[in-house]
């Protein structure tokens, strides 16, 4: 009976709530079918309308005022930091000093280069806010540090597992400033079949270049990089008659190298009385036009009229390897516009 009347009592609830719902419609309707009430009506949607457009302005207004605002705190805060300089002890310090101290090794350049006007305007534009260390800092410091890392690390690697057995390379050559130095080049295959070469050294030889003397050189860059002479397959060098012998001495397998005993043969071909006529044809020609820079103006203008490659003459040189065979490919490219400058002389 009691649920009878709590369930009576919903239904007329429900019942009263969708009377006063069909009643408020109804009058709405009235209202809107009223003729002098519909102006007001459609006045009040525009106002409205009107109202949301405004609002919306104002909420875009702020977010772009708030979004300026930002971008002008940012732009503040990077003139600020671009007049800040980089700490010396940062992590972007030491790591802008040491690409530039790879640059100077791995490029070989004079450590007068990091002065230079140009480079100092480039590292400018590219990290304004990195301070370059002095030229001293470079020489005494920075390249030190480079090899001994450098150093370390080699050394691990064939002090590890990962070097069973290699072959070097070692030549004797003189520099432009005619000082002597000893070359000697390690090769590798690691565990996953990688070839890897690394240059040990490159040792200023002041004493005679006897066989005696290499033997006792190549021991001591040995005994320096750790290096078992077991491990050493083969040795690859020239055909020189001192390091023979220190090869001879030291019971190392040795391989004489393919490229210079082309070369040698080669050289010696070209020793004919007839080759070496027409070879020297060629060294005059060329030297014409090294000593004369009318005939070189003139040769590259030939060289455009008759549409071949602006390419300057070549000669040879002893110590240059395919040097003769490259300068008599350059007489043969260049041969009618060099017909026509002489031709004139």
């Amino acid at each position: 009976m009691e649920a009878a009347t709590r369930m009576s009592g919903y239904r007329r609830h429900f019942s009263d709530a969708d009377n006063e719902f069909e009643e408020e419609n109804e009058a709405e309707e009235e209202y809107l079918d009223d003729p002098g009430n519909s102006s007001t009506s459609i006045d009040h949607v525009s106002s409205g309308a009107v109202i949301n457009s405004i609002t919306s302005k104002s909420s875009q207004s702020k977010k772009q005022s708030s979004i300026q605002q930002n971008s002008n705190q940012t732009l503040i805060k990077e003139a600020l930091l671009r007049g800040q300089k980089l700490a010396t002890n940062s992590r972007e310090h030491a790591r802008l000093t040491k690409s530039v101290t790879y640059w100077l090794a791995k490029d070989s350049q004079p450590e007068y280069a990091i002065e230079k006007p140009g480079f100092k305007r480039m590292l400018k534009a590219f990290a304004p806010r990195y301070e370059l260390p002095g030229r001293n800092y470079f020489s005494r410091t920075a390249i030190p540090t480079l090899f001994s890392e450098t150093y370390d690390k080699l050394k691990r690697t064939f002090s590890s597992t990962e070097v069973s057995f290699f072959s070097a390379t070692t030549d004797l050559w003189t520099s432009c400033a005619k000082d002597p130095f000893l070359s000697y080049t390690v090769h590798y295959i690691t565990p996953e079949w990688q070839l890897r070469s690394a240059c040990l050294c490159t040792h200023y030889i002041v004493e005679d270049h006897t066989g005696e003397n290499l033997k006792e050189s190549l021991l001591e860059i040995l005994d320096e990089w750790g290096l078992d002479a077991e491990k050493q397959v083969a040795i690859t060098t020239d055909s020189g008659s001192n390091i023979k012998l220190a090869c001879r001495l030291l019971r190392w397998t040795r391989l004489s190298c393919f490229g210079h005993n082309l070369d040698l043969a080669i050289s010696k071909g070209l020793r004919d009385y007839s080759i070496e006529e027409v070879l020297q044809v060629c060294r005059q020609v060329i030297a014409k036009f090294s000593q004369s820079w009318k005939k070189t103006r003139d040769l590259a203008k030939s060289q455009a009229e008759n549409d071949l490659p602006a390419h300057k003459l070549k000669t040879d040189c002893t110590t240059r390897w395919g040097s003769t065979y490259d300068m008599i490919a350059r007489i043969s490219e260049q041969q009618r516009s060099i017909c026509v400058v002489l031709a004139t002389d």
